[in-house]
């Protein structure tokens, strides 16, 4: 919305402070002096609230990849230790005599 603000209102603020016919100016002063509108306080907050959702919404996408990788990872573990029980299981099979524990 500011830049919007500020592009309708460049002609009306700066152009007339221009100098120069070539190498076009402006005196840093008189930029100075120059108004910019803010949006009402109530369109601060609104503004200031969307800012504050898309981050708390970006964290929680964050975080939900990391629990999705956890997840991924301990499922992993857990069928590598199946293998591993079940490859136990088979030499125990095999081997009526080895003892597992």
């Amino acid at each position: 919305m500011s830049t919007n603000i500020c592009r309708s209102s460049k002609d009306e603020l700066l152009v007339p402070m221009m100098c120069g016919a070539t190498n076009v100016t402006l005196n840093q002063n008189d930029i100075k002096k120059i108004l910019i509108p803010l949006p009402t306080i109530d369109e601060q907050r609104r503004i200031v609230r969307g800012i504050l959702a898309k981050e708390a919404a970006d964290k929680l996408q964050a975080i939900g990849e990391e629990i999705s990788f956890g997840i991924t990872s301990s499922e992993e573990i857990v069928f590598d230790i199946k293998k591993q029980i079940e490859r136990l299981l088979a030499i125990r099979e095999a081997s009526p005599s080895i003892s597992l524990s």
